[in-house]
């Protein structure tokens, strides 16, 4: 006990007397040394003998409280007795939990490294069933979001800003698993690609193109980046679309405003044949193939023109 008093920094002479133990110093550090003992004593609770308690000290994170220790550990569900004596934290209970306040304590000091001056506060969320965490904190790292996760049995928390945690949870809304009662155990895993969007479009607007057209993905914008959700193959399938849409935006000021139509009347036709004959009779439109079905991209008059070129080659 002597050791730890000299640890926390409180200057008291420890003695035992008749199975007593007397503190002997200023009034004031006694009472913080009673406070100490406190915590080793065995709760009557009339349950099961408690775990041996232990005990360990880790320096007390710039900005953060008592109050605000105990509350961030409790609201995930750790539960030890901290004491605060200057900038040292005194934690007490059993191994397996002081280990999980200590990871948690850690990673509270590692935040206050970051060069901008920002109130840091955190939020406390269902952890979503079958999230992958490592999915979410590659998203996290390679958008430049620094907020920090924690995982503590069924709880997850964030911690950083206030536009750090919202922008974290819309990326977490976004990549956790849709759990439909349609789904089966034979649908194809979904994943996640980063795009950037096309000139003069939104996140709502390429969205609601791609679902049209036949293509269930999710997009969202966090910071000035696009985060695109679906299967492997809806992705890859989205990003040619992206990519023709790019390009369109590329071509003379006069397109000003790009449409897009489906073609379902057969052609003889092929994709390339198709795109090739649009180029060579100066359509600016370009084709794509979703579903057995031609997409025609570009502004009404020239999808018109490539309308009345297609009408040549149906199917009789």
């Amino acid at each position: 006990m002597k050791e730890l008093f000299g640890t926390i920094g409180l200057n008291l002479k420890v003695m035992e007397v008749s199975g007593y133990v007397v503190l002997v110093g200023p009034e004031e550090e006694i009472a913080k040394g009673e406070e100490v003992i406190k915590t080793f004593m065995p709760k009557e609770t009339g349950e099961a003998t408690e775990a041996e308690k232990e005990y360990t000290t880790i320096s007390v994170p710039e900005g953060f409280t008592l109050e605000s220790l105990q509350t961030v550990l409790r609201k995930i569900g750790i539960n030890v007795d901290v004491i605060v004596a200057g900038n040292v934290a005194v934690m007490v209970g059993d191994s397996e939990t002081l280990s999980k306040a200590t990871e948690v304590i850690s990673t509270l000091h590692g935040l206050n490294k970051r060069p901008e001056v920002s109130k840091l506060e955190y939020s406390v969320l269902e952890y979503p069933l079958g999230l992958d965490l490592g999915m979410v904190e590659t998203a996290l790292k390679t958008l430049n979001i620094p907020s920090q996760l924690l995982k503590s049995e069924d709880k997850l928390l964030v911690i950083g800003t206030k536009s750090e945690i919202e922008e974290t949870k819309k990326l977490i809304e976004l990549l956790k698993p849709q759990m439909e009662e349609t789904a089966t155990a034979t649908e194809e895993p979904r994943s996640h690609s980063f795009v950037e969007l096309p000139e003069g479009y939104d996140a709502a607007s390429l969205q609601t193109i791609l679902r049209k057209i036949g293509i269930n993905v999710d997009i969202v914008v966090v910071g000035d980046t696009g985060v695109m959700v679906g299967t492997v193959g809806e992705l890859s399938r989205g990003q040619e679309v992206l990519d023709t849409l790019k390009k369109l935006k590329a071509k003379p000021a006069e397109m000003v405003k790009l449409d897009y139509r489906v073609e379902t009347e057969p052609t003889t036709l092929s994709l390339v044949e198709l795109n090739d004959l649009l180029k060579r009779v100066g359509i600016a439109v370009e084709a794509m193939e979703v579903a057995g079905k031609f997409v025609l991209i570009g502004s009404n008059d020239e999808i018109d023109k490539a309308e009345e070129l297609i009408m040549t080659f149906r199917v009789l």
